[in-house]
């Protein structure tokens, strides 16, 4: 989902990405958001030190696309505490942008959506309206009973209910419901 933290230029809008035992997803998340968004955007990527590599995969992925610079750029790590919400709004509150645009690490936009970006904010902000969702892509779309049990299982969701506090980002993670 897209969300509207201050008002700042509309032309620009940062992307905040969570991470945490991605390495399988990540660079495919990567490469849809650096080949759609323009310089004036803003990445965050927090990991939640899954012990994988994904940090490393980012970090490569982000030297070898030259596409942003030291400061539209930022991994952070924030230690996991099994709660998906506290990892986002992390990401959230390290955004410079007005607008931020809340990604999965599996999940990735099609390119009519993120053409379409600039002119759904100016009608965000013509219409006073502070949150959008949009449909994104998932990795885990198309996969077989056996291979979400074997991705769940690799992230170790569990179900966890979390109260957030109004303007946060609350996140509900079941396995089971994802399988169903």
């Amino acid at each position: 989902y897209m969300v509207k933290y201050k008002q700042r230029p509309i032309n620009n809008f940062s992307v905040a990405t969570i991470v945490y035992r991605d390495e399988d997803t990540i660079e495919k998340t990567l490469d849809n958001i650096i080949a759609n968004t323009n310089r004036g955007n803003q990445l965050v990527i927090v990991s939640g030190k899954g012990g994988d590599k994904t940090s490393e995969i980012v970090t490569e992925k982000i030297k070898k696309s030259h596409f942003f610079v030291n400061r539209n750029y930022k991994l952070l790590s924030k230690e996991w505490e099994h709660d998906f919400s506290l990892q986002k709004n992390y990401a959230l509150n390290n955004c410079k942008s007005g607008w931020r645009l809340l990604l999965d690490a599996d999940e990735w936009l099609d390119g009519y959506t993120w053409n379409m970006l600039p002119h759904i904010i100016r009608r965000l902000d013509a219409e006073g309206i502070d949150c959008a969702f949009f449909p994104r892509i998932n990795v885990l779309e198309g996969l077989s009973r056996e291979q979400l049990e074997q991705y769940c299982q690799k992230q170790q969701l569990e179900s966890k209910k979390v109260a957030a506090p109004a303007g946060t980002t609350q996140e509900i993670g079941n396995c089971e419901n994802a399988i169903k």
